[in-house]
């Protein structure tokens, strides 16, 4: 995922996962509202391992299905995955909240990122084929994140009580 607009390395990005992927491997990248992207992207050609998706809200869905998800480090979509348990690598942060995102996840190992392309393509890999790694990334996000956090901001604005961390 690239954020609505299907921003990032994307195209680079699907080209060389889709040479290094193991054969069982299925790469789906939703290009959101980027619709250059989504002609781009048609442009590698008939792969059997891509899939290529314009917007959709289908995304839990799709989430739900994916045992990996590249993204930007954006607010919505790495709150979501990390809600699922879904284990994220992130590519292309953009300064600002995005930034700090990516700086929270790496610093407490919820999620993990490289600088390149070809460094991105390679770690898709390593943690592919380490059903643990992808696990323990699993299990940390379950148990960092709060999955009532909704309700208790609701409970703190209302009856003005305080939130144990």
């Amino acid at each position: 995922m690239s954020g609505s607009m299907g921003c990032g390395p994307i195209k680079r990005l699907a080209r060389r996962l889709t040479e290094m992927l193991p054969e069982e491997g299925m790469l789906i990248v939703i290009c959101g509202h980027n619709e250059k992207l989504y002609e781009s992207l048609l442009e590698l050609g008939n792969r059997s391992n891509l899939r290529v998706l314009g917007f959709t809200k289908e995304v839990p869905a799709y989430m739900d299905a994916a045992d990996l998800m590249l993204t930007k480090p954006g607010g919505l979509s790495s709150t979501e995955a990390a809600a699922k348990g879904l284990p994220m690598i992130f590519i292309d942060a953009v300064g600002g909240c995005e930034g700090r995102n990516l700086e929270f996840y790496t610093r407490y190992e919820l999620a993990e990122t490289a600088d390149s392309v070809n460094r991105l393509a390679k770690l898709v890999c390593t943690n592919l084929a380490d059903p643990e790694k992808l696990r323990s990334m699993s299990q940390a996000l379950r148990v960092n994140f709060r999955h009532n956090g909704g309700v208790e901001i609701c409970d703190v604005l209302t009856k003005g009580r305080r939130v144990s961390t």
